[in-house]
């Protein structure tokens, strides 16, 4: 797997606990991890995350951070 395909199908399983949470990019955004701009490029797979800022996912979305990568 390319470092892009990997960047793409994390960025899906993201999105997918976001959407699973109920969470918007803008609740995102207010919960101070990132904002909207940047976590749609992370969703889309177009940028390469901040260890910290998966780590603050995954505590919001309340699942392991393994799931999301």
């Amino acid at each position: 797997m390319s470092e892009r395909e990997f960047l793409k199908a994390m960025g899906m399983k993201i999105r997918l606990a976001r959407r699973k949470r109920g969470l918007t990019l803008m609740d995102i955004q207010s919960n101070g991890i990132t904002d909207i701009s940047n976590m749609s490029r992370i969703e889309t797979g177009r940028v390469n995350p901040h260890l910290l800022t998966l780590k603050k996912l995954s505590d919001l979305f309340e699942v392991d951070i393994k799931k999301l990568i």
